[in-house]
Protein backbone atom coordinates (compact mmCIF):
# COMPACT_ATOMS: atom_id res chain seq x y z
CA UNK A 1 0.00 0.00 0.00
CA UNK A 2 1.60 3.66 -1.12
CA UNK A 3 1.41 5.99 1.58
CA UNK A 4 -0.74 9.47 0.46
CA UNK A 5 2.20 12.01 0.35
CA UNK A 6 2.01 14.69 2.59
CA UNK A 7 1.39 18.39 1.59
CA UNK A 8 1.78 21.66 3.01
CA UNK A 9 2.33 25.38 1.92
CA UNK A 10 5.52 26.79 0.12
CA UNK A 11 6.47 22.83 -0.22
CA UNK A 12 9.75 22.31 -2.22
CA UNK A 13 9.74 19.80 -4.95
CA UNK A 14 12.22 17.21 -3.65
CA UNK A 15 10.98 17.91 -0.10
CA UNK A 16 9.09 14.71 1.73
CA UNK A 17 6.43 15.70 4.37
CA UNK A 18 6.93 13.55 7.93
CA UNK A 19 3.95 14.87 9.88
CA UNK A 20 1.75 18.14 10.37
CA UNK A 21 0.95 18.25 13.80
CA UNK A 22 -1.59 20.24 15.93
CA UNK A 23 -2.03 21.47 19.08
CA UNK A 24 -3.60 19.20 21.59
CA UNK A 25 -7.51 18.81 21.40
CA UNK A 26 -7.74 19.98 24.74
CA UNK A 27 -6.67 23.22 23.82
CA UNK A 28 -9.67 23.72 21.65
CA UNK A 29 -12.02 21.89 23.81
CA UNK A 30 -11.92 24.11 26.75
CA UNK A 31 -12.10 27.27 24.44
CA UNK A 32 -15.33 25.59 22.94
CA UNK A 33 -16.64 24.79 26.03
CA UNK A 34 -16.17 28.57 27.43
CA UNK A 35 -18.12 29.56 24.24
CA UNK A 36 -20.85 27.10 24.75
CA UNK A 37 -21.71 28.31 28.04
CA UNK A 38 -21.49 32.17 27.06
CA UNK A 39 -23.86 30.80 24.39
CA UNK A 40 -26.59 29.29 26.44
CA UNK A 41 -25.49 32.43 29.09
CA UNK A 42 -28.49 35.13 27.38
CA UNK A 43 -31.09 31.66 26.56
CA UNK A 44 -31.01 30.97 30.65
CA UNK A 45 -31.38 35.33 32.07
CA UNK A 46 -34.22 35.51 29.29
CA UNK A 47 -35.82 32.00 30.79
CA UNK A 48 -35.13 32.84 34.54
CA UNK A 49 -36.76 36.77 33.94
CA UNK A 50 -39.70 34.80 32.32
CA UNK A 51 -39.95 32.20 35.29
CA UNK A 52 -39.87 35.31 37.89
CA UNK A 53 -43.01 37.25 35.97
CA UNK A 54 -40.28 40.08 35.61
CA UNK A 55 -40.71 39.91 31.62
CA UNK A 56 -44.18 38.77 30.46
CA UNK A 57 -43.97 38.37 26.92
CA UNK A 58 -41.41 39.37 24.09
CA UNK A 59 -44.42 40.41 21.61
CA UNK A 60 -43.46 42.51 18.59
CA UNK A 61 -45.20 45.34 20.57
CA UNK A 62 -43.14 45.17 23.59
CA UNK A 63 -40.37 47.41 23.60
CA UNK A 64 -38.87 46.04 26.53
CA UNK A 65 -39.13 42.19 25.01
CA UNK A 66 -37.69 43.21 21.22
CA UNK A 67 -34.27 45.13 23.33
CA UNK A 68 -33.48 42.14 25.14
CA UNK A 69 -34.23 39.71 22.36
CA UNK A 70 -31.52 41.99 19.89
CA UNK A 71 -28.99 42.53 22.17
CA UNK A 72 -29.42 38.57 22.83
CA UNK A 73 -28.66 37.92 19.72
CA UNK A 74 -26.29 40.39 19.24
CA UNK A 75 -24.08 39.28 21.91
CA UNK A 76 -24.77 34.99 20.57
CA UNK A 77 -23.45 36.64 17.19
CA UNK A 78 -20.66 38.06 18.51
CA UNK A 79 -20.08 34.45 20.92
CA UNK A 80 -20.38 32.71 17.45
CA UNK A 81 -17.70 34.78 15.88
CA UNK A 82 -14.89 34.66 18.97
CA UNK A 83 -15.47 31.05 18.52
CA UNK A 84 -15.15 30.68 15.13
CA UNK A 85 -11.76 32.49 15.69
CA UNK A 86 -10.51 30.36 18.32
CA UNK A 87 -11.46 26.99 16.05
CA UNK A 88 -9.82 29.11 13.12
CA UNK A 89 -6.35 29.59 14.73
CA UNK A 90 -6.55 26.07 16.25
CA UNK A 91 -6.47 24.56 13.00
CA UNK A 92 -4.13 27.06 11.43
CA UNK A 93 -1.29 26.37 13.65
CA UNK A 94 1.09 23.88 12.84
CA UNK A 95 4.04 22.11 13.05
CA UNK A 96 4.89 21.01 9.91
CA UNK A 97 8.51 18.16 9.43
CA UNK A 98 9.89 17.24 6.31
CA UNK A 99 13.41 15.89 5.54
CA UNK A 100 14.97 19.19 5.12
CA UNK A 101 13.61 21.61 7.95
CA UNK A 102 10.88 21.91 10.49
CA UNK A 103 8.12 24.62 9.98
CA UNK A 104 5.87 26.24 12.30
CA UNK A 105 2.86 28.14 11.16
CA UNK A 106 0.81 30.44 13.80
CA UNK A 107 -2.21 32.40 12.90
CA UNK A 108 -2.80 35.80 14.51
CA UNK A 109 -6.44 36.02 14.61
CA UNK A 110 -8.48 35.96 11.26
CA UNK A 111 -6.31 37.67 8.86
CA UNK A 112 -2.66 37.08 9.83
CA UNK A 113 -0.11 34.67 10.18
CA UNK A 114 3.36 34.27 10.67
CA UNK A 115 5.92 31.34 9.27
CA UNK A 116 8.43 30.85 10.59
CA UNK A 117 11.12 27.44 9.51
CA UNK A 118 14.40 26.05 10.62
CA UNK A 119 17.07 24.19 8.61
CA UNK A 120 17.37 20.46 9.55
CA UNK A 121 21.05 20.85 10.07
CA UNK A 122 20.18 23.74 12.49
CA UNK A 123 18.70 21.50 14.94
CA UNK A 124 20.95 21.49 18.19
CA UNK A 125 18.87 19.84 20.36
CA UNK A 126 15.14 19.36 21.36
CA UNK A 127 13.04 19.33 24.88
CA UNK A 128 10.19 18.42 26.10
CA UNK A 129 8.50 20.16 29.41
CA UNK A 130 5.67 18.75 31.20
CA UNK A 131 3.88 20.65 33.73
CA UNK A 132 0.82 19.90 35.78
CA UNK A 133 -1.03 16.66 36.04
CA UNK A 134 -3.50 17.61 33.32
CA UNK A 135 -0.58 17.53 30.56
CA UNK A 136 0.68 14.29 32.66
CA UNK A 137 -2.92 12.38 32.14
CA UNK A 138 -3.35 13.20 28.47
CA UNK A 139 0.24 13.06 27.08
CA UNK A 140 1.46 16.68 25.83
CA UNK A 141 3.97 19.19 26.86
CA UNK A 142 6.09 22.23 25.83
CA UNK A 143 8.93 21.51 22.42
CA UNK A 144 11.48 23.40 22.25
CA UNK A 145 14.02 23.13 19.60
CA UNK A 146 17.11 24.68 20.03
CA UNK A 147 18.67 26.80 16.72
CA UNK A 148 22.58 27.07 16.31
CA UNK A 149 21.80 30.67 15.68
CA UNK A 150 20.82 31.50 19.19
CA UNK A 151 18.20 31.48 22.13
CA UNK A 152 16.25 33.94 19.55
CA UNK A 153 15.90 31.82 17.07
CA UNK A 154 14.55 28.60 19.21
CA UNK A 155 11.13 27.29 18.61
CA UNK A 156 8.84 26.51 21.72
CA UNK A 157 5.60 25.04 20.92
CA UNK A 158 3.33 24.77 23.46
CA UNK A 159 0.40 22.04 24.27
CA UNK A 160 1.76 19.65 22.00
CA UNK A 161 0.43 16.17 21.74
CA UNK A 162 2.68 13.14 22.46
CA UNK A 163 5.36 15.25 22.78
CA UNK A 164 8.13 12.91 23.67
CA UNK A 165 7.36 10.54 20.44
CA UNK A 166 7.48 14.20 18.40
CA UNK A 167 10.93 14.85 19.83
CA UNK A 168 12.14 11.85 19.08
CA UNK A 169 11.34 11.86 15.38
CA UNK A 170 13.00 15.16 15.09
CA UNK A 171 15.77 13.87 16.19
CA UNK A 172 16.46 11.35 13.89
CA UNK A 173 15.80 13.24 11.13
CA UNK A 174 18.22 16.05 12.61
CA UNK A 175 20.69 13.57 12.72
CA UNK A 176 20.69 12.04 9.30
CA UNK A 177 20.18 16.02 7.34
CA UNK A 178 23.16 16.54 5.99
CA UNK A 179 25.29 19.34 7.66
CA UNK A 180 25.94 22.55 5.57
CA UNK A 181 29.18 24.55 5.73
CA UNK A 182 31.24 21.54 6.82
CA UNK A 183 34.19 20.46 4.51
CA UNK A 184 35.01 16.37 4.39
CA UNK A 185 38.78 16.41 5.66
CA UNK A 186 41.30 16.49 3.34
CA UNK A 187 43.91 14.06 2.24
CA UNK A 188 47.45 14.81 1.56
CA UNK A 189 48.55 12.61 -1.38
CA UNK A 190 51.82 11.09 -1.18
CA UNK A 191 54.96 13.34 -2.29
CA UNK A 192 56.96 10.64 -4.65
CA UNK A 193 60.88 11.26 -4.34
CA UNK A 194 62.19 13.11 -7.83
CA UNK A 195 64.02 10.30 -9.81
CA UNK A 196 67.47 9.91 -9.26
CA UNK A 197 69.44 9.76 -12.68
CA UNK A 198 71.58 7.03 -13.69
CA UNK A 199 75.32 7.20 -12.89
CA UNK A 200 78.36 5.84 -14.74
CA UNK A 201 81.64 4.99 -13.44
CA UNK A 202 84.84 5.69 -15.35
CA UNK A 203 87.04 2.38 -15.32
Amino acid sequence: MTKKPINFPDKRADEIGIFIMHRHWSVLFGRMLRWGLLIVLPIAVIAVLLATGRVESFAVESAGGVAIVLGASIFMLLVLVLAFQDWLDYFLDMLILSNERVIQVEQVGMFKRTVSQLSLDKVQDVMVETKGMMSSFFGFGTLTIESAGGELNNFIIHNVPHAERIQSQILMYAKQAPRTGVEPPHTTPPVKPPPVAPTTGRL
